[in-house]
């Protein structure tokens, strides 16, 4: 009988040891959990599959350079006879990853944001495209540390086009910045690059610094030494988005060519304001969105690159473009489920006349379309696409375009 009692009382110890050591390993796991950088953080995945549908006819030349969406650079002109091209393609699908830690700090954050329009596949078998890296920054305190839209650009005015873009007069531009952002306020540090007409063949567009694009005689340079400045304010209003930029630029360039004073660099400074708006019109949801974008140094900013922010004249001095560009749109909500947008837009450049004939003094486009959303995040729509482009010895080229597009969020 004791000896029956001895062992079950040596089991219960036993057994009572066991259970305070795996407590005591459950609590220290737990412990080690909630001390991983990880243990505050909270994590978001989203994005959207996008299908598109294009007819495209360009009335002066062959239209495949942009059959996907409006570049305005890159309608043609000058040709004999016009062509018509369809594509299919869900290259604009998107994944987003998002994470958010409490710290001491406050709230830390990252987002990460790719599409597929990175380099091109094979249409004859697989269709893959390769994936392309649109945001990746940081957050914390004040500050935006990383790639996304340039502060110049106020996002929320863009008109909801299906288009991949848009209106040829808005300003649209991601990069790299350091941006501090105090109340209503915005101050930013941007990646630079510098965009030229080129009149001299003395300049060297070779160097390691240039590429040269597909636009004859026309060059970009990575020859900056102090960043994109850009200040921005935001308007505080009761619905909608007001806001007012202001940028200083410095336009850059060096390569073989030697001036008269024996430098091998140039450099100009310049700046840009751009105005925003989107207001409400009514309380069901309708609204006007609109732009307003001028200087002597918009360049890659306005239109899509469409322009240069300087020429390169013969003696190598560089000559700043006065530019112009904006938009209006106009969204009408007819129900819960359908609703339209009307987009106007028109850009200029007052080139000098040294600039080459065939640089583009022009470009106008109007957006039209008519979307069905069934359930929450599904769109369902097609557009009608018009796009012009003038260039300086008076010739001129049209884009006609019917795009159909499914578009799910989740």
């Amino acid at each position: 009988m004791n000896k029956k009692m001895s062992i079950t009382a040596l089991a219960l110890a036993v057994g009572a040891g066991a259970g305070a050591a795996q407590a005591q390993s459950l609590e220290e796991r737990v412990s080690a959990l909630e001390n991983t950088p990880m243990a505050n953080t909270n994590f978001a995945v989203g994005g959207f599959v996008k299908a598109d549908s294009h007819l495209t006819q360009a009335t002066d030349g062959d239209s495949s350079a942009t059959q996907e969406f409006l570049i305005p650079s890159l309608i043609p002109t000058g040709g004999d006879n016009s062509s018509v091209n369809y594509n299919n393609n869900a290259k604009q699908s998107r994944i987003f990853f998002k994470t958010t830690s409490d710290t001491e700090m406050g709230d830390v954050g990252t987002y990460i944001e790719i599409d597929f329009r990175g380099a091109g596949g094979d249409e004859r078998v697989s269709s893959s495209y390769g994936v392309r890296l649109r945001h990746a920054f940081m957050t914390f305190q004040d500050f935006t540390i990383g790639q996304t839209w340039s502060t110049f650009f106020n996002v929320g005015t863009l008109p909801e086009n299906l288009d991949f873009v848009g209106p040829v007069g808005t300003i649209f531009e991601r990069q790299a910045q350091i941006r501090y952002s105090p109340g209503n306020w915005d101050f930013a540090l941007e990646n630079p690059q510098s965009t030229f007409y080129n009149s001299s063949d003395a300049i060297t567009r070779s160097e390691a610094d240039a590429t040269v694009d597909d636009l004859g005689g026309t060059a970009s340079y990575d020859s900056n030494r102090m960043p994109d400045l850009v200040a921005r304010y935001n308007v505080p209003v009761d619905a909608g988005s007001l806001s007012i930029a202001a940028m200083g630029r410095e336009i850059a360039y060096k390569n073989g060519f030697v001036n008269p004073d024996g430098d091998t660099r140039e450099s100009a400074y310049g700046y840009g304001v751009s105005l925003a708006a989107k207001m409400p019109v009514g309380d069901n949801g309708s609204d006007i969105r609109a732009q307003l974008n001028g200087g002597n140094a918009m360049g890659r900013y306005l239109s899509l690159n469409g322009f240069r922010a300087a020429q390169i004249e013969d003696n190598g001095d560089i000559e700043l473009i006065d530019q112009m560009g904006g938009f209006v749109s106009y969204r009408h909500i007819w129900s819960p489920q359908w609703r339209s947008n009307l987009t106007l837009s028109h850009s200029t450049a007052d080139n000098p006349d040294s600039v080459a004939g065939g640089a583009a003094k022009s470009y106008s486009s109007t957006h039209a379309n008519l979307i069905y959303s069934p359930i929450s995040n599904l769109d369902l729509g097609g557009e009608i696409i018009w796009g012009d482009k003038e260039l300086e010895n008076g010739s001129n080229g049209e884009l006609h375009r019917l795009q159909f597009t499914a578009k799910l969020g989740f």
